[in-house]
């Protein structure tokens, strides 16, 4: 019963595609090692088959997912109810808003900017990399963070966070939309740095389950900060959780996000402007200038009542020399 199992963890679109090559096959070579035969008269219709299952396929692939909306995800509670008491270290807290982002061109949320061209911002990338470090952790028993771990019991569920295994996991049971953080009370405060992660949905909802990057956290518990998500449905989103309202800059899609796979955050902040990078790539820019410095951390949720895994790994920060 493998087979079931790795089938349940393989996008349609892949499904289709081997499936019509399959087809494809048969109607070439009439048949399988003589397990499969068929008959000349019927290769035209498995050529028709294969055929239309890969062109469907491929359609798939290249057509972007719907836009995440209030009825199919992320779909988010708005932040009108206050955050459940937290723990020093770590909190819970509403989920951002979402729904389909107004004002979009070629697909990009309002506020958003995406370089064109984007050699300058990857130059960027590639200065603030070698910026001095502030900490960094593999998660593989030398952390130098104090991290939140152990099990933890909210109004909305519950969540057990440990380090196992090199890397960083975030187990979720929740009963409504809402999200969990980490930023850790002794890290130091920035305006200027550089942070990045891999992250990865280990299982959950692909549309409903968001996870990312904390920024400029204030407060011991996270009274503000800002978020940068993304779901495995191929989306990223920026949002600011201040004066306990959520603004969010609505969902980008990202064909560069690989469901199932760690896939590499990067922030480089410089003042108001927030760059983002998926995998190595720019994702565009936002400027900002609500919150001026904080801590950084990690945070997942999720969009509706479930479950759901994340991995964290490679968790690295650094910031602008002086």
């Amino acid at each position: 019963m493998e087979w079931i199992t790795l089938l349940k963890g393989t996008p349609v679109p892949t499904i289709l595609i081997l499936a019509g090559i399959f087809f494809l096959l048969l109607a070439v070579a009439g048949g399988i090692a003589g397990k499969i035969n068929i008959l000349p008269g019927r290769q035209s219709i498995s050529l028709a088959i294969g055929v239309t299952l890969l062109i469907v396929g491929i359609v798939i692939y290249l057509v972007p997912t719907p836009a995440p909306t209030s009825a199919s995800a992320p779909a988010l509670t708005s932040a009108s109810a206050p955050a459940p008491a937290p723990t020093s270290s770590s909190t819970s807290t509403p989920t951002p808003t979402a729904g389909p982002a107004t004002g979009q061109s070629e697909g990009v949320a309002a506020g958003v900017v995406q370089p064109k061209p984007a050699k300058e911002h990857l130059d960027l990338l590639s200065a603030a990399r070698g910026w001095p470090m502030v900490e960094k952790d593999d998660f593989s028993g030398s952390e130098t963070m104090n991290w939140c771990q152990g099990p933890d019991t909210f109004d909305q569920g519950t969540s057990t966070r440990r380090i196992s295994d090199g890397a960083y996991r975030w187990e979720l049971k929740l009963n409504s939309s809402w999200a969990v953080n980490c930023a850790p009370v002794e890290g130091e405060s920035l305006n200027d740095f550089y942070v990045a992660v891999d992250a990865k949905l280990v299982s959950g909802p692909s549309d409903q389950v968001q996870y990312g990057l904390q920024l400029r956290v204030v407060g011991a518990p996270g009274d503000q900060y800002y978020v940068l998500l993304m779901t495995d449905n191929q989306y990223w989103e920026f949002a600011r959780w201040f004066q306990k309202e959520w603004k969010n800059w609505g969902w980008v899609p990202e064909k560069g996000i690989h469901p199932g796979e760690y896939n590499r955050l990067e922030v480089v902040t410089e003042g108001t402007r927030f760059h983002f990078y998926i995998n190595g790539e720019s994702a565009g820019y936002i400027d900002d200038d609500a919150i001026p410095l904080g801590r950084v951390g990690l945070i997942a949720g999720n969009s509706i009542a479930g479950e759901a895994v994340v991995d964290f790994d490679n968790f690295e920060l650094r910031k602008k020399p002086e």
